[in-house]
C-alpha cells in the first residue's frame, strides 16, 4: 500500500522516471507473492493508467484498462465494493480522456462513462456519488450542455462538502472557478489545495 501511495505525489510532480520506478517496484513486489491478489493488480493498474494519462498516452491507457477488464470480471473483482468503485473511476477517467481526445466512437464512450457513473452512484460510500456527479458533468461538458455541466459540478461540490471530502470539494470548486473564468477564485482554491497538501 505504501508503494502504491508513493505514485500519486510522484505523478503530481510530473516525475516520470520516479513514477516508473515506483510502478516497477510495486510490480516486482506483487510478482514475488505466493498468493495471487487481484486487488493489488487493480492498484497497480491504477498507477499504470495514471502514468499514461499524465503524459498524454491515451491509447496506452485505453489498452491497459480494456485489456484488464475481462480478467477483473472473471475474478469477480468487480463484485467487491473495495475494488468496484476504484475500477470504475479509473475506467471513466480513461473513457472521458478518450472522448476529449476524439479517440473512438463518441456515443459509445458516452454510454461507457454513464455506465460507470451509474455504478458509482449506487455505491454506499459517499465518494461514489461525488465521482458519479463529476463524470456526468464531464459528459455534459463534452456534449456542450453547460447548464447540465454546471448543475452537475455544483451537485458534486455540495456532496463532497457534506461528506467532508475537503480536497475533492476544493478541486471541484477550482474547476468551477476556472470554467467561470474567475481567476481570483481559482487562485484562492489553489492556495487552499496547497494547504491540504495538493501540489
Amino acid at each position: 500500500m505504501v508503494i502504491s501511495a508513493l505514485g500519486y505525489p510522484t505523478a503530481a510532480k510530473h516525475d516520470d522516471v520516479e513514477l516508473d520506478r515506483v510502478i516497477a517496484e510495486m510490480a516486482g513486489t506483487i510478482a514475488g507473492w505466493s498468493v495471487e491478489s487481484g486487488l493489488w493488480d487493480l492498484y497497480l493498474l491504477r498507477l499504470r493508467v495514471l502514468r499514461t494519462l499524465c503524459w498524454g498516452e491515451i491509447e496506452a491507457a485505453r489498452t491497459l484498462v480494456f485489456s484488464a477488464w475481462p480478467g477483473m470480471e472473471a475474478k469477480r473483482l468487480l463484485s467487491m465494493p473495495i475494488a468496484r468503485g476504484p475500477a470504475h473511476v479509473v475506467r471513466a477517467a480513461v473513457v472521458l480522456e478518450s472522448l476529449a481526445d476524439g479517440a473512438g466512437d463518441a456515443r459509445a464512450l458516452v454510454r461507457d462513462a454513464e455506465r460507470s457513473a451509474r455504478v458509482l452512484a449506487r455505491e454506499d460510500r459517499a465518494d461514489g456519488a461525488v465521482q458519479a456527479a463529476v463524470i456526468r458533468a464531464s459528459i455534459a461538458h463534452h456534449l456542450g450542455d453547460r447548464k447540465r455541466r454546471d448543475e452537475g459540478l455544483a451537485d458534486a461540490e455540495a456532496r463532497a462538502r457534506i461528506a467532508d471530502m475537503r480536497t475533492a470539494q476544493r478541486m471541484i470548486a477550482r474547476t468551477r472557478a476556472r470554467l467561470d473564468g474567475d481567476e481570483a477564485r481559482r487562485a484562492d482554491h489553489d492556495t487552499a489545495l496547497l494547504a491540504l497538501g495538493v501540489v
